[in-house]
């Protein structure tokens, strides 16, 4: 029986938690089917029956050998495989252009991190790939890593294809909806891969898995999903990843989704350009080329109903998904062209951040002090500092402080860009120390 099923016979009474006893007097939307592992029900960090059936049914849709369910996220699968894949001290490549979870991952293992490089499109402003050429480099410098791990499908949409002979990890966080349809490009192959149902299937937030394609890392990635997930998993949570798996195994739910971005992409805008990555969901609106900044363009969108993923200087994001209708699409559609029938031609200059200079390892950094950001030039980080979405470092923790990072800092904030720090520093203000001569330890310079 499958849980979405099982969930509609709840008729014990329930003198066992959560405390809201499912009792509708609350208003709490979701409490009629809030459990807990009761009899019947399953239990997510020991499956042995509907749970470990949805699981399985996960793996099949997905081409896996196994498939593990996260309520935590992508976050939890993330800390989980690379816990799994790596112990203290070994090194690990990782695509720069990483979520920050990778990079807190190889934190909390004490990691030697080793940088590989997605391709920069200077036409667009975007990182795209990682190329299998860019990969062997790499590999070939550092021969010693334990595993790789890359973005793919990236936040605007541009999936790498590789293959390596140690254990790849692919964070495909947005990328759960490929091969789902046959219009639809495939996911990127790898070891493990990780993907958000909620991002961009319908499934609720929070929900999201590992599909392992290696099955002896099955039983170690196992293991720390058990450490990482909670051990009350929200029932709420994964009946709806139940719902979405019987939904979007039929290639047909993914109609309205095609039919509505044929007629986007068609659109004869003028000064807007619609970017068509390798995945066409992932509706990049570029301003690089008129009037208007990608900030003050999601302000107008926003003004008319329309309520963009993300922005930045050069763009805004609009992701669609099968949860879209066609009235949304011919909104969108209609919103563009006028908003485009008003601006000029404009110019906005991009070029890529260049990888500031690594001192030291993220856990062998001390908390550090705050200074105002444009003060901090030459010392080196004791915080990450990301723009968010999508929570891609722009620094991390052991990098140096460059006047090109302090000056990319200044005109994403001043466009209006969300910057985070993890230490609460981010667009004014920035955590950093620096180096003793000898380069083992950091220390704290004493400020007037």
């Amino acid at each position: 029986m499958r849980l979405d099923r099982a969930l509609a016979h709840l008729e014990r009474y329930p003198f066992h938690m959560p405390g809201h006893k499912r009792n509708p007097d609350f208003g709490l939307p979701g409490a009629e089917i809030d459990i807990t592992e009761i009899d019947g029900y399953d239990d997510l960090h020991a499956p042995t029956g509907v749970l470990a059936r949805l699981q399985a049914d996960l793996a099949a849709l997905y081409g896996a050998g196994a498939s593990f369910l996260s309520v935590n996220g992508s976050t939890c699968c993330i800390l989980a495989t690379i816990s799994a894949l790596c112990k203290p001290g070994d090194e690990i490549l990782i695509a720069r252009n990483c979520h920050k979870a990778v990079y807190n991952a190889c934190f909390l293992n004490r990691l030697q991190v080793r940088y590989v490089e997605a391709a920069f499109d200077p036409t667009t402003g975007f990182y795209t790939r990682v190329t299998q050429a860019a990969l062997d480099e790499a590999l070939a410098a550092h021969p010693e890593v334990a595993a790789v791990v890359v973005t793919s499908p990236t936040y605007e949409g541009y999936i790498s294809r590789l293959h390596c002979s140690v254990p790849l990890v692919v964070d495909a966080a947005h990328g759960a909806h490929l091969g789902l349809a046959p219009w639809l490009p495939s996911r990127m192959e790898g070891d493990a891969v990780i993907c958000s149902y909620h991002k961009t299937l319908p499934a609720l937030t929070q929900t999201a898995g590992v599909q392992v394609y290696d099955s002896s890392l099955a039983p170690k990635i196992k293991r720390y999903m058990d450490m990482y997930e909670t051990s009350s998993p929200s029932y709420v949570l994964m009946n709806s990843v139940a719902k979405m798996a019987d939904l979007v195994a039929d290639p047909a739910a993914f109609e309205t989704l095609q039919a509505g971005l044929i007629k986007l992409y068609k659109l004869p805008l003028q000064h807007l350009r619609l970017i068509r990555a390798d995945d066409p969901t992932k509706i990049n609106i570029s301003t690089l080329h008129c009037n208007i900044d990608g900030n003050a363009l999601a302000h107008r969108l926003r003004a008319r109903g329309i309520e963009p993923e993300m922005s930045d200087r050069i763009h805004v994001i609009c992701m669609a998904t099968v949860g879209d209708t066609a009235a949304g699409f011919h909104l969108l559609a209609r919103t563009l062209t006028e908003i485009d029938c008003t601006l000029s031609p404009g110019d906005w200059p991009v070029a890529p951040l260049p990888l500031p200079p690594r001192h030291l390892q993220s856990w062998q950094v001390p908390a550090g002090e705050p200074l105002p950001i444009e003060q901090a030039v030459g010392r080196i980080a004791c915080e990450t500092v990301f723009a968010y979405p999508p929570g891609v470092p722009m620094i991390v923790p052991g990098e140096e402080i460059t006047a090109a990072f302090v000056q990319a800092i200044q005109a994403a904030k001043n466009s209006g860009t969300v910057l985070h720090g993890t230490a609460g520093g981010g667009a004014e203000r920035i955590c950093c120390c620096v180096l003793t001569k000898d380069r083992k330890y950091c220390k704290i310079e004493p400020t007037n």
